[in-house]
């Protein structure tokens, strides 16, 4: 009867403590993780596809020459940010306010607008020297491409040679 006692007191001791239980108990606890991340305004790419590449000027063309090219930028969503063409080496030329090609003391007037040639919209550095005004656009977070376009205009007289200019492109945001 003592063997009986005690596997009664075994038997109630294992209940009270959960074995043989068929239930489990799930103690539950929460804490809060805080997550943040900050995106700051940035410009990863700018990329120049190279120069104008004008056709032979015909001395006193009848048709003006024209050229296009592309820039292209790719920034964060939400920059603002603004392209900007400098006036070239040789701003005037035979035509004031216009970029010049020169070739030793003879000059090719150009200009270089937004998207189409000849185009109402002049780009150049908003410095006020007559070659237009920076290009202005928002980041959408791809490349984001823009044609910049160059006449050089009809009805100029020039000596035979090759004519040249340097263009600089500048993004900033």
């Amino acid at each position: 009867m003592k063997n009986v006692n005690t596997l009664k007191i075994v038997a109630a001791v294992a209940l009270a403590l959960g074995f043989g239980s068929a239930q489990a108990a799930t103690i539950v606890a929460v804490g809060a993780m805080g997550v943040s991340s900050t995106v700051s305004a940035s410009c990863s790419a700018f990329t120049v596809a190279g120069g104008l590449g004008f056709a032979a000027y015909q001395n006193n063309n009848p048709t003006n020459v024209d050229a296009t090219n592309t820039v292209s930028a790719t920034c964060t969503s939400g920059t603002p940010y603004t392209m900007s063409i400098n006036p070239g080496l040789h701003l005037g030329g035979s035509w004031p306010g216009w970029r010049a090609l020169q070739n030793g003391t003879s000059f090719l007037s150009y200009s270089v607008a937004q998207d189409i040639p000849g185009g109402p919209n002049l780009w150049g550095d908003s410095s006020g020297n007559g070659t237009g005004a920076a290009r202005s656009a928002t980041g959408n977070g791809v490349i984001q491409t823009f044609t910049y376009a160059g006449r050089i205009p009809l009805g100029q007289a020039a000596v035979i040679g090759a004519y040249s200019d340097t263009l600089s492109a500048t993004l900033t945001y």
